[in-house]
């Protein structure tokens, strides 16, 4: 006899931004806030370490600035915000893991070969 949790279910569909509150909603200590960019992208920490030349989560995310300073990102569509993330348990060989809300929502990352194109990345990742 085993003893787990039941099963819950988890809708596969990204809620609606109809269905969010337009000002935060506290409800006990929860609660929503505005983010300070409009979208946000994942860097693997654990994939950039294992690069070739060793790049690090820095190195990759200092690419993708790079490119969307040059694409003009951020005027228009809003502050795009990099962060480095843990493990995304994906871990290929040699190539570098990202992620964005974008993706994400249909249950997706972003698997990128060496040496980095970081416009081919962002094409996948933004909106």
């Amino acid at each position: 006899m085993s003893l787990s949790a039941p099963k819950t279910h988890v809708p596969k569909t990204p809620v609606p931004k109809s269905h969010l509150p337009k000002t935060p909603v506290a409800s006990g200590r929860v609660s929503l806030a505005k983010a300070p960019a409009a979208q946000t992208i994942f860097v693997c920490a654990k994939c950039a370490k294992k690069l070739p030349g060793r790049l690090g989560a820095k190195a990759v995310r200092a690419i993708l600035k790079d490119a969307l300073k040059r694409r003009g990102a951020g005027k228009d569509g809003g502050k795009v915000r990099i962060v480095q993330a843990g493990c995304f348990d994906l871990c290929p060989k040699r190539r570098q893991v990202l992620a964005s809300g974008r993706t994400l929502a249909n249950a997706r990352l972003v698997v990128m070969d060496t040496p980095i194109d970081p416009d081919a990345a962002l094409d996948l990742l933004l909106d």
